[in-house]
């Protein structure tokens, strides 16, 4: 069973980074879930929407260790580690959203991609679910609430109705 949340990843991403070499996001991916013991059924969940739990997770830490500055994107889809990365491994702090927080450059990427939202900052910050999951979880709602309001038109639907 997949128990880690995205914030869970970040310092795995940050320890695979840590030899100042580039690398593919596919690379980061294969070698963050060496830290784990999954087996094939925790490798293969995909969510509603078909896209691979494990896979969606490290994606979203990458994201957003990006925008916090501790890697830099080379090119597409090609990260290395930067300084305030490596300071941050090296003091072996704690390393989830509340840690990004206090970077600038974090706080604008959640207000700025956040705008529309009826979330505040404080509330995007302390989500463990990623932006696909949350998609994903009002997707089940909308299906469900729609399931049930068809039902009780048809339930109160005359015969001629049918």
């Amino acid at each position: 069973m997949i128990n880690e949340t995205y914030q869970d990843y970040h310092a795995n991403v940050l320890k695979v980074l840590s030899d100042d070499k580039v690398y593919k996001s596919k690379d980061i991916k294969t070698k963050v879930k060496r830290f784990y013991s999954y087996n094939d059924e925790d490798l293969n969940y995909k969510l509603d929407s078909g896209v691979n739990l494990i896979n969606n997770n490290i994606n979203w830490s990458i994201t957003y260790l990006y925008k916090a500055k501790f890697i830099n994107r080379i090119k597409r889809g090609h990260y290395q580690i930067t300084k305030r990365g490596k300071d941050l491994l090296k003091n072996n702090e704690t390393i989830n959203n509340d840690s990004l927080k206090q970077y600038p450059e974090f706080i604008e990427y959640i207000t700025q991609s956040h705008t529309s939202s009826t979330q505040t900052t404080k509330e995007i910050i302390e989500s463990e679910n990623t932006p696909t999951q949350l998609i994903d979880d009002n997707y089940k709602i909308i299906n469900k609430e729609l399931s049930k309001e068809l039902l009780d038109n048809i339930k109160n639907s005359s015969p001629e109705f049918f």
